[in-house]
């Protein structure tokens, strides 16, 4: 069985524009204005030999239950319940603001293994924000540019590392080898952005400084 992954985070940090990036076609509405996705959404994710099911969710804000803002909060707890772990996207390039705070502290509480993503990182001034995710305590956040398809051979390392060879390609499942066309777009800037932010992670288990560990060479 599959695993199944919400895709959480605050309002236009692009969760419907990665919906729609892993689904291959655009099945959620992607818009500016906040509060266009209320309800959460299913889907079936496709990641180079990566299969699994996702949820896209409603913006999270701090707002009171009877509020609209309320209700759309409501509706992202229950997708995090219903799914086996999350994908929590930041905007690199706004950087950090309160309802990501709030929102890592839901995530912390549940237990389930999360994928810290920075989109957006292909914008100019983003390296400051991957900087300032790890004040959440969520691990290393994997850089990504949902929009152009950047960072997706990253992300998909990123989930089976939360999630274990095992979870994520059971004996039953079909590792098909040829990428999917929306997921494949060259992401020139996600290797250095990489180095620069394993530099200030803890020593690996070499004991080695992760910035004295070659970096393997960018995928095509």
């Amino acid at each position: 069985m599959t695993i199944t992954l919400a895709i959480v985070g605050r309002p236009n940090v692009g969760k419907s524009t990665l919906f729609n990036r892993l689904a291959g076609r655009k099945l959620a509405l992607v818009d500016d204005t906040p509060g266009v996705t209320r309800d959460r959404r299913p889907g079936d994710a496709r990641l180079v030999d990566l299969r699994f099911r996702m949820i896209d969710t409603a913006g999270l804000e701090v707002a009171g239950p009877d509020t609209l803002e309320g209700r759309m909060r409501a509706q992202s707890e229950a997708a995090m319940d219903e799914a086996d772990g999350a994908l929590f996207l930041i905007d690199a390039k706004a950087g950090l603001t309160p309802a990501d705070e709030l929102l890592a502290d839901i995530l912390r509480k549940r237990g389930k293994p999360v994928v810290l993503v920075a989109n957006k990182a292909e914008s100019k001034g983003s390296e400051s924000g991957m900087y300032d995710a790890f004040r959440l305590g969520l691990g290393e956040p994997c850089p990504i540019s949902a929009e152009h398809g950047g960072g997706m051979l990253d992300l998909r390392d990123a989930i089976v590392e939360a999630f274990g060879e095992e979870r994520c390609f059971p004996p039953s499942t079909i590792r098909w080898l040829k990428p999917s066309p929306m997921s494949t777009s060259p992401c020139p800037w996600a290797p250095t952005m990489r180095t620069k932010v394993r530099s200030m992670t803890r020593p690996n288990r070499s004991g080695l400084p992760l910035s004295d560990v070659p970096m393997p060479a960018s995928r095509p």
